[in-house]
């Protein structure tokens, strides 16, 4: 009884470690996703609206916007980004799809094999799929302007596939070089925002002191700099409403532990109420028999969270090594099963349970109290 006891908490924990580190493994992969695909911060006009197409910037700003990152105090990398919505159009299939020209060095950061000295469009595998289209084949872009009923069409090959590390996004969007979008941009007008990425092994806090920096350099009314988080909200709130389904399983896999384990005391002492009343009739007082039984306890709760723990951390490395675990990219964005572990993590999952098991076991403890002498002499 006291193994399967064990095993009960161990899997109990095993379970609630293996929630949370999957929970904030699949946060953190969705947020260093976007952050790669859209940076750390943006600047962009304050009328631009999630969701809706970017208002174009003046040229005349982009200096303005080089000198505040400039003096912002840290070496933020800055790259242009301009984004337009059009159809794009092959032989005999057309998809609505949101066109993004990227400078060089961005297109090369997701296809490294990408031949940057040319005019070429990159697509998903599965857009180019739709588009019944493969590598070489021309696909060509009708871009439509408020007020003008003729659409403007621009032709160009496909010059391979990428991924741009989440399915929304490759689903619906194309990329092709800054230039390609520049004629088809606003005159006087080159590009929809800039986007910034911090320097690696920068705290949050030095990001958003120098983002202030920069905020305060802009132009107020005319510029902004907002996260990522910000652009992208109702991702985010998605994400967040995510830790209110972990609460959820985390009261219960808790609740089956302490079940586990408070049936096995009160089983124990049933067996034991024989030497229960014995030790009483020897005049052993009945608060030393209940630490027993609550050391007892203790020492099936340890035990259980330490093969729970080290179950979890086994099962989430080989997970994260192997991927054994796959994912439908188009439900939940990714691909596979990543679990983010984190000792801080699970010292307070721990923490907690092994608190709650203590509490809640003095409760078949009190049992030992109601027994009398008498009673538990004659119990077989």
């Amino acid at each position: 009884m006291v193994i399967l006891s064990i095993l009960a908490v161990a899997l109990s924990a095993a379970t609630v470690l293996l929630s949370v580190f999957a929970l904030h493994g699949f946060q953190q992969t969705i947020s260093q996703k976007v952050s790669e695909l859209q940076g750390d911060y943006m600047i962009d006009d304050p009328a631009n609206v999630e969701g809706a197409e970017w208002k174009a910037l003046p040229d005349v700003q982009a200096h303005l916007i080089r000198r505040a990152v400039q003096q912002s105090g840290l070496d933020w990398m800055l790259e242009p980004v301009a984004q337009r919505a059009c159809i794009a159009k092959s032989q005999g299939e057309v998809e609505g799809v949101m066109a993004r020209g990227l400078s060089q060095q961005a297109i090369l950061r997701l296809k490294s094999d990408a031949d940057t000295t040319r005019l070429a469009l990159y697509l998903s595998k599965s857009l180019a799929t739709r588009l019944n289209v493969q590598e070489g084949d021309a696909v060509s872009l009708l871009f439509f302007e408020s007020g003008k009923g003729r659409a403007r069409a621009r032709r160009y090959p496909v010059g391979g596939f990428l991924s741009q590390g989440l399915d929304e996004f490759d689903q619906h969007s194309v990329v092709v070089p800054l230039e390609a979008l520049k004629t088809l941009m606003p005159e006087g007008h080159t590009v929809s925002r800039w986007e910034l990425r911090a320097p690696a092994a920068v705290s949050t806090e030095e990001q958003e002191r120098s983002v202030s920096l920069i905020q305060s350099e802009l132009p107020p009314g005319l510029l902004r700099i907002s996260s990522v988080e910000t652009q992208n909200r109702a991702l985010y709130d998605w994400l967040r409403v995510l830790d209110t389904n972990l609460w959820v399983m985390l009261v219960l896999m808790i609740a089956v532990a302490v079940i586990a384990l408070s049936t096995t005391l009160l089983i124990l002492m049933f067996e034991q109420t024989s030497l229960v009343g014995l030790l009483q009739a020897l005049g052993a007082h009945k608060a030393a028999i209940q630490q027993v039984f609550w050391w007892q306890g203790l020492g099936i709760a340890l035990a259980g969270l330490i093969m729970g723990n080290a179950l979890a951390f086994g099962l989430a490395w080989a997970q994260n090594h192997f991927q054994w675990i796959q994912l439908d990219a188009e439900q939940y964005f990714i691909d596979a099963v990543v679990f983010s572990t984190s000792v801080s993590t699970a010292l307070w999952v721990n923490v907690i349970s092994l608190v709650l098991c203590m509490l809640l076991m003095l409760f078949p403890i009190r049992f030992v109290r109601k027994m009398s002498v008498s009673s538990a002499l004659r119990y077989e």
